[in-house]
C-alpha cells in the first residue's frame, strides 16, 4: 500500500521544469529528460516506471515534503525498470513492488548505482524480490530489507531464489550497505548470485532466511563471489544447507571478512560444493549445524562437500562452531591449510571436534597451520572421538604431528582427555 504523504513532485535540475501529480508525472519527466540530466524527487510517486537513457534521480525533502522521497509500486508491478543507460538513484526509497516474474522493486539491464537508498517490502513470484540484475549494479550505503522471492508456485519452473537480490550480471555492494530480513522460498534468502559479485567495506548480509540453501547468499552457476574488508554474513538461517553461504561455484573470503552466527542442518556457516578460498584474517565463527536425532548436524563451520576444494591461507580461521559431527569442518574433498591458518575451539557432540575427513580424501597441513583446542563428545555422551581430527578413510596427513600442529584437542568436557587424531578405518560410521 502506498504511503499517505505528500504527492509526487519532480523537478528537472537543468531545465527547472516542475512536474506535479500522483506519480505518472515522474514518467513524463523521465521521457522528457535529455541524457545525463538530474531529476529531483519529493514526496511519493505511485506507479511503475521505466528508464532508457542516462539519468540521475535524486530524492530530497523540505518542510512541505518531510518524508523520504519514494517510488511506490502499489503492488501492481516492478517499481523501476532500467532497460539501458547509466542511472543513479540517491536518497530514494523503492517500495511495494510486486512482480509476477523477476525483480519486484527494480529490474536492471543497464548500469545502475544506488546511493544512500532503501529497497523494501517488494515481492517477486520467481526471483529477485528486491532487485533483479542482468547489467551492472552498485549499491553504496544502501539497505535492501524485507523483500521476498517465491510463492506457492515454486517448483522447477519457478526458481524462487534471491529474496533481496538476484544477480546475473556484475554486482558490487560497498560502504555501510546491508541486505537484511529478506526471505526466499527456495535458495538465497538475502542474495542469489550467478554472476560476478563483490561485497566490500562494512557491508553486512544478515538475518535473512531461505527454506533450502544459502540463508544469506546462494552462489551458484557461473557465480564468482568475493568478500572483502570487514564485510560480514551473519545471523542467517537455511532450512537445509549453507546457513550463511551455499557455494556451488567460486567463493573467496579475503581481508577481515567474516561468516558468523548462521544456522543450517549442514554447513552452518558455509556449504561448499565448489571452490572456496580463505585468505587474510577471514573467519568462519560461531555457526551451528543443527542436529536432528542421530542424523543431520554436519560441519558446524563448513561442510566441504564431495568433489569440492577448500584452501585456508594466511591467518584465516574456522573457530567456535558447533554441530553433531565435525564441529569445525566436514571434509569430503580436498582440504589444505597453509600459513598460520587454524581450525580452533570448535565442538561436536559426536565425532570430530575440529575436522571429520571422509571419502578417501586428503588433508594437507603446511607451514604453521594448526588444529587446536577443539572438543569431541562435547555432551559427554560417550559417542564421540577425534577431538582434533577424525581420519576415517586412510587419508594422508602431511606435515602433521600429533601433539605438534594438531594439539590440545579433547574428548568430553566433564573429564576431558587429550584426543588429537582418531583413525577410524575403513570408511564407516
Amino acid at each position: 500500500m502506498a504511503k499517505t504523504t505528500a504527492p509526487c513532485r519532480v523537478k528537472n535540475m537543468t531545465t527547472l521544469a516542475v512536474y506535479r501529480g500522483s506519480g505518472s508525472n515522474l514518467q513524463v519527466a523521465l521521457d522528457a529528460a535529455d541524457a545525463s540530466e538530474t531529476l529531483q524527487i519529493k514526496g511519493v510517486c505511485v506507479g511503475t516506471f521505466s528508464v532508457v537513457q542516462d539519468v540521475s534521480l535524486l530524492g530530497a525533502t523540505s518542510p512541505a515534503y518531510p518524508d523520504e522521497a519514494t517510488l511506490d509500486g502499489n503492488a501492481v508491478g516492478t517499481v523501476l525498470t532500467v532497460n539501458s543507460g547509466t542511472v543513479v538513484l540517491q536518497d530514494l526509497e523503492i517500495a511495494h513492488g510486486a512482480s509476477g516474474s523477476r525483480g519486484g522493486g527494480i529490474y536492471n539491464a543497464g548500469s545502475l548505482t544506488l546511493e544512500a537508498s532503501l529497497v523494501t517490502a517488494n515481492t517477486a513470484v520467481t526471483s529477485g524480490g528486491g532487485l533483479f540484475n542482468v547489467g551492472t549494479l552498485t549499491l553504496t550505503d544502501t539497505v535492501v530489507r524485507r523483500n521476498t522471492a517465491g510463492d506457492t508456485h515454486c517448483n522447477s519452473s519457478y526458481d524462487c531464489r534471491g529474496g533481496g537480490i538476484l544477480n546475473r550480471g556484475t554486482l558490487t555492494i560497498a560502504g555501510s550497505s546491508s541486505v537484511r530480513a529478506n526471505t526466499a522460498v527456495n535458495d538465497g534468502g538475502g542474495i542469489r548470485n550467478a554472476g560476478t559479485m563483490t561485497i566490500d567495506g562494512s557491508t553486512s548480509v544478515h538475518n535473512n532466511a531461505a527454506n533450502q540453501g544459502g540463508g544469506g547468499i546462494d552462489n551458484g552457476g557461473a557465480g564468482i563471489l568475493t568478500l572483502r574488508a570487514t564485510s560480514s554474513v551473519k545471523g542467517n538461517t537455511a532450512g537445509s544447507y549453507g546457513g550463511g553461504i551455499a557455494n556451488d561455484a567460486t567463493l573467496d573470503l579475503r581481508d577481515a571478512s567474516t561468516v558468523s552466527r548462521n544456522t543450517a542442518v549442514s554447513g552452518g556457516g558455509i556449504w561448499n560444493g565448489g571452490v572456496l578460498t580463505m585468505d587474510g584474517s577471514s573467519s568462519v565463527t560461531a555457526n551451528v549445524a543443527l542436529s536432528c536425532g542421530n542424523s543431520c548436524g554436519r560441519g558446524g563451520g563448513i561442510d566441504n562437500f564431495i568433489g569440492s576444494t577448500l584452501t585456508m591461507n594466511d591467518a584465516s580461521i574456522v573457530s567456535g562452531n558447533t554441530s553433531r559431527q565435525a564441529g569445525g569442518i566436514w571434509n569430503g574433498a580436498d582440504l589444505t591449510l597453509n600459513g598460520s591458518s587454524s581450525v580452533a575451539g570448535n565442538s561436536a557432540t559426536g565425532k570430530g571436534g575440529g575436522v571429520v575427513n571422509e571419502n578417501l580424501t586428503t588433508i594437507t597441513m603446511n607451514d604453521s597451520s594448526t588444529v587446536t583446542g577443539n572438543t569431541a563428545d562435547a555432551d559427554d555422551s560417550g559417542r564421540g572421538a577425534g577431538g582434533g581430527i577424525v581420519d576415517r578413510c586412510h587419508v594422508t596427513l602431511n606435515n602433521v604431528i600429533a601433539g605438534g600442529n594438531v594439539n590440545d584437542n579433547y574428548r568430553g568436557t566433564a573429564h576431558p582427555m587429550e584426543d588429537n587424531i582418531s583413525h577410524q578405518n575403513p570408511c564407516a560410521g
